[in-house]
């Protein structure tokens, strides 16, 4: 590390004695290109704030090294393939307008539309394309601990964490906020399976096949105990729940709502400047 801090001041030290283009001090400047030249005070845009001297030098330098590998492609880039400079023109112009166009799109629906999605409108919606939900990979809900193998009661439970009465529910949450490395429950909510089962040491080659001849799962390291108990499953393939996909519809209906917006936006524009006699298109 010191060895790469003191390369990379080194480097800014040569980098501002070389003599400076266009009027700019020696001490302005943190690297150099021919004519190119990268000032202290961009430099200092593009650096977080309140860094250590170290990381601060680290990170210039690499800023820096950055910048001079760009001018460096670009200069190549203009001797090999030159430039049409009414298309460069002509394709910032277009990239300014669409900047300005999103930019103010933005605005707009962030004054106008609102993005408050009730539960009826989702439910309406799954209700009515329920079969566009098809699950990737296969959905459970239960119950999960990983536990110390030297953790007191043990035994105690593993003969109850598949037991799913209030009154085993209470002493598994009892039992786990003093010994549990992990605990989760999920039987009122649907959880991924791959996301459980990547918590355990267990690598399985059918999970159709496992959660079809299993409700429960008990794995050992040379650590831990990982019990998992399934209440219920679905299968890859099978229409999704609608709690399980909930925030997504959320997205989705959100999603329509701007697209529904900015097409009338656009649409009601084009239709009061043809009415002004603005427009004309060639038939």
């Amino acid at each position: 590390m010191k060895t790469l801090c003191v390369l990379i001041a080194c480097y800014l030290l040569l980098s501002c004695r070389e003599k400076p283009l266009g009027g700019e001090k020696p001490e302005d400047i943190v690297a150099q290109v021919g004519n190119h030249v990268l000032l202290r005070r961009e430099m200092m845009e593009l650096v977080p704030k309140n860094l250590s001297r170290i990381d601060s030098l680290i990170i210039t330098g690499s800023v820096a090294k950055r910048w001079v590998k760009d001018i460096l492609i670009y200069e190549t880039a203009l001797k090999n393939i030159g430039t049409d400079e009414q298309e460069i023109l002509r394709m910032v112009e277009n990239y300014r307008r669409s900047l300005i166009c999103y930019r103010y799109q933005e605005q707009l629906i962030q004054e106008k539309l609102s993005t408050e999605v009730t539960e009826g409108d989702k439910i309406a919606f799954y209700e009515e394309n329920s079969k566009e939900f098809p699950l990737s990979g296969a959905i459970i809900r239960g119950l999960f601990l990983k536990i110390p193998l030297d953790a007191p009661g043990l035994p105690e439970i593993r003969n109850i964490y598949k037991n799913e009465s209030e009154q085993a529910l209470e002493a598994i949450e009892k039992y786990s906020m003093q010994n549990a490395i992990l605990y989760e429950y999920f039987y009122d909510r649907w959880k991924s399976f791959e996301d459980v089962i990547r918590n355990i040491p267990i690598q399985l080659k059918n999970i159709n096949s496992f959660l079809g001849s299993n409700r429960s799962l008990e794995v050992k390291d040379d650590r831990y105990y990982y019990l998992l108990h399934i209440s219920e499953y679905l299968l890859s393939g099978a229409t999704a729940p609608y709690d399980f996909v909930s925030d997504q519809i959320t997205i989705m209906l959100i999603h329509k709502r701007k697209s529904e917006f900015l097409s009338d936006f656009e649409n009601g524009l084009y239709e009061i400047a043809v009415s002004h006699g603005r427009v004309y298109i060639c038939e």
